[in-house]
C-alpha cells in the first residue's frame, strides 16, 4: 500500500508549489513516504520486483537514498552509462549536488545543459554565462532571454535586464526540455538496476521542474519589481499585460501540469492586485476587479479538479496507476489525467481498459512499464 501512495501523491506533488505539496502530505502517519528535500523518494529496494519486493523502513530508506546520492554510486552509473550527457543530467536531479553541475559544463552544445546551468547555477556569473549560450543555441526559445534578465536583475542591473524585455517577448515558449529531462533521469534510475516501472516512477517523482520552475516563477517576480522600482512611465496597465504574457508563456511551457495552472493562477491575481480594481481590462465594461474574481474561481476549479484526481488514484489499481504514470511520462500530465478520470467514471473499481478505444490500445503497444 505504501507504494500505491507513494505513485499518488508523488505524481500530485509539484515542487513549483511548496505550500501546496506541504498540503499533500499533511498527515505523515497516514503510510505515505514523503519526498525529502531534495524530492526524491524510494520504497523499495532497487531491482526488486512482486513478493520480492522489500519494504524499507525508515532508517533503511535514508541509507538507501544516501548511497543512491552518493558521488561514488553517481560516478560509477555515469561510467556504465552509454549517454554521458544524459547521465550526468540524471546525476544533478538525483542529488543535486553542485559537482554534477560542473560536470555538465562539459557538454556547451547540449541545450538541455544549457537549460539547467542556467536555471541552476549558484554562481550569477555562471547563469549569465550559460543564458547567454542558451540563446545562442536555442534562438527560437524564451528561457535562456528569460534567465539572461533575471542574471542582470540579481548582478543589480536592472536597466539592462529590462532593455531585453522586447526581445523575450516576442517567444511564444520557454522551450523546456522537459521530456528530455524526464528521460535522463529515468536512465540514470535505470542504469543503477532500477526497473522499468521504478525509474519512471523515480522520474515523475524527482522534483526535478519543480527547481526549474521555481527559477522562472522567481524571475517574473523580479520582473516585476524591477519594473515596479524604475520610474519608466509605463502604464500599468500595459506592465500588467507584458506580466501576464510571461505568465501564459510560463503556462506553455510545461505538458499540462495542475500544479503549474495553479502557481499560474497565482501570478496572475499577484499582478492583478496591485492594479487599481475599478480601471476597465481588456474589454468593454469588464475591470481589473472583474478579471481577478475569473482568476480566484479559475484558481478554485483547478483546486477541485486536483481533489478528483486524487480521489480517481485513491480506487484505482496498481495496474492502472502504472499505466497512468506511464502516459503523464509520455504524454504529458493532461493526458494522463483526462485518461486516469475517464476510467474512474467508467468503472467503481478501475482496471485496465479494454480494446475498444483506439488510443487506450496504441498507448498499450508503446508503453511496456506495467506489463
Amino acid at each position: 500500500m505504501k507504494g500505491k501512495h507513494l505513485i499518488i501523491f508523488g505524481m500530485l506533488a509539484c515542487a513549483a508549489s511548496g505550500l501546496f505539496l506541504l498540503w499533500l502530505l499533511r498527515t505523515p502517519d497516514n503510510g505515505v513516504t514523503a519526498p525529502n528535500k531534495k524530492g526524491n523518494s524510494t520504497d523499495v529496494a532497487p531491482g526488486a520486483t512482486g513478493k520480492n519486493r522489500k519494504q524499507l523502513t525508515a532508517l533503511e530508506k535514508a541509507a538507501a537514498l544516501a548511497n543512491i546520492r552518493s558521488r561514488t554510486n553517481l560516478d560509477s552509473m555515469i561510467a556504465q552509462s552509454a549517454d554521458k550527457l544524459g547521465a550526468t543530467v540524471g546525476a544533478v536531479f538525483i542529488s543535486l549536488d553542485d559537482h554534477y553541475l560542473e560536470e555538465l559544463k562539459k557538454f556547451p552544445d547540449s541545450k538541455t545543459a544549457s537549460c539547467v546551468l542556467a536555471c541552476l547555477s549558484q554562481s550569477l556569473d555562471d547563469r549569465l554565462e550559460w543564458a547567454r549560450r542558451l540563446k545562442q543555441l536555442d534562438p527560437g526559445g524564451g528561457l535562456g532571454p528569460l534567465m539572461e534578465i533575471r542574471s542582470l536583475i540579481l548582478m543589480k542591473q536592472s536597466d539592462k535586464a529590462l532593455q531585453l524585455m522586447p526581445e523575450l517577448l516576442t517567444k511564444k515558449s520557454l522551450n523546456i526540455p522537459e521530456t528530455e529531462i524526464l528521460s535522463d533521469i529515468r536512465g540514470a534510475w535505470g542504469t543503477m538496476k532500477f526497473s522499468s516501472d521504478e525509474a519512471t516512477s523515480q522520474a515523475m517523482n524527482n522534483g526535478a521542474f519543480g527547481s526549474i520552475s521555481s527559477a522562472i516563477s522567481g524571475t517574473l517576480q523580479n520582473i516585476w519589481e524591477a519594473q515596479t522600482a524604475i520610474e519608466s512611465g509605463q502604464d500599468p496597465i500595459d506592465a500588467a499585460g507584458q506580466q501576464m504574457q510571461l505568465v501564459e508563456m510560463y503556462r506553455n511551457s510545461f505538458r499540462g501540469s495542475l500544479d503549474i495552472e495553479i502557481v499560474a493562477k497565482k501570478m496572475e491575481e499577484r499582478i492583478l492586485q496591485q492594479l487599481p480594481q475599478d480601471t476597465e481590462y481588456g474589454k468593454e465594461n469588464y475591470t481589473v476587479a472583474d478579471r481577478l474574481a475569473d482568476a480566484k474561481a479559475a484558481h478554485k476549479e483547478l483546486s477541485t479538479r486536483i481533489m478528483e484526481l486524487g480521489a480517481a488514484c485513491e480506487k484505482a489499481t496498481p495496474e492502472i496507476l502504472g499505466q497512468y504514470q506511464s502516459i503523464c511520462f509520455l504524454e504529458g500530465e493532461t493526458a494522463g489525467r483526462d485518461w486516469l478520470l475517464r476510467i474512474s467514471q467508467e468503472q467503481h473499481t478501475p482496471s485496465l481498459p479494454g480494446p475498444e478505444p483506439a488510443n487506450d490500445a496504441t498507448r498499450e503497444k508503446q508503453i511496456p512499464f506495467s506489463q
